[in-house]
């Protein structure tokens, strides 16, 4: 259980950052995600 919630964890870290570097793209993508 331990290592899903650390494997998540990065992976929406890493996420983070590949969207700020693509900018307003990013944020669009980020509002799609919601939905």
């Amino acid at each position: 259980m331990g290592k899903g919630i650390v494997s998540t964890a990065y992976f929406l870290e890493n996420l983070i950052q590949k969207l700020r570097h693509v900018g307003i793209h990013g944020k669009v993508a980020l509002l799609l995600i919601k939905f």
